[in-house]
C-alpha cells in the first residue's frame, strides 16, 4: 500500500490525497503443481530427466486510486535434465539443463506513479508477462592422486526470454527485447 497526500507549501498542510501516487491493494497468491521424472544408471553413464508443472494464480484487489480487481495466471513447465559420464575413477563429465519461469515482481505490476526520486520516475505495468530462463551447464572434474592435483572446469550459459527490467531512461517497467543474456 502507498498513501500519498499533496502538500501545500504555502499553508504547510497536507490538503488532499494524491491519486496519481496512492495505491491500496490486497494481493492473494496460490501456487500448486506436480511432476514426473526418469533416471537411468549404468557403470559409466547416469542420466536423469524430469518435468514439473506449476500453476501460479495471483489476484490483486485494488481499492485506491480505482476500485479494480485483476487476476493473473502463470503456467510454468520446468524441465530439468542431466547426464554424467564417468571416464574412470578419477574423471567425469556432467551436463545439466534446466528451464523456469521468472514471475514479475508485484511492485513492477502496480499501476501507480512513483516520482519519489524526480530523476527516476517509474510507472508500473499491470500487463507484464513472466520471463523464461534456460540454463545449460557443463562440468568436468579430474583428479591426479599421485600428484595431489585436481582440475575442475565449469562452463555455464543462461538466456532469458521476455526479461523484465526497470529502465532508468523510461517511466515504465518494460520487457527488453526477445532474448537477453
Amino acid at each position: 500500500d502507498k498513501l500519498v497526500d499533496k502538500y501545500n507549501h504555502t499553508t504547510g498542510e497536507y490538503i488532499e490525497e494524491d491519486k496519481r501516487q496512492t495505491s491500496v491493494f490486497e494481493r492473494k497468491f496460490i501456487s500448486y503443481g506436480g511432476g514426473l521424472g526418469y533416471s537411468y544408471y549404468t557403470k559409466k553413464l547416469t542420466a536423469s530427466a524430469s518435468v514439473d508443472y506449476e500453476r501460479s494464480e495471483q489476484r490483486r484487489e485494488e481499492s485506491k486510486p480505482n476500485e479494480t480487481a485483476t487476476e493473473h495466471t502463470f503456467d510454468n513447465m520446468r524441465p530439468t535434465a542431466w547426464l554424467k559420464y564417468t571416464m574412470d575413477k578419477k574423471r567425469y563429465l556432467r551436463l545439466t539443463y534446466s528451464g523456469r519461469n521468472i514471475l514479475p515482481n508485484i511492485s513492477f505490476m502496480q499501476d501507480v506513479l512513483d516520482d519519489s526520486n524526480p530523476s527516476y520516475v517509474r510507472l508500473g505495468n499491470p500487463g507484464l508477462k513472466p520471463g523464461y530462463q534456460h540454463s545449460l551447464q557443463f562440468f568436468y572434474n579430474g583428479a591426479n592422486t599421485e600428484k595431489s592435483t585436481n582440475l575442475t572446469v565449469t562452463v555455464e550459459a543462461r538466456t532469458i526470454a521476455n526479461y523484465v527490467t526497470l529502465d532508468p531512461r523510461s517511466i515504465a517497467v518494460e520487457h527488453v527485447g526477445v532474448d537477453s543474456v
